[in-house]
């Protein structure tokens, strides 16, 4: 399955983790993709894409 999140916080971050390790294909919208490129707990799974979006 593909799931968007839109923030990669707390909520958002834990989330994707539980679906990435059930094999779904997880999306994020984020305002800051470096930012998101160096949190380690979020870029443990391949599966996670990244998107840039101004909100």
């Amino acid at each position: 399955m593909h799931i968007a999140i839109i923030g990669a916080g707390n909520i958002g971050g834990a989330l994707a983790q539980g679906w990435a390790k059930k094999g779904h294909r997880i999306f994020f919208g984020v305002k800051d993709p470096v930012s998101f490129e160096s949190n380690p707990r979020l870029t443990t799974y391949q599966c996670l894409l990244v998107y840039w979006v101004v909100l």
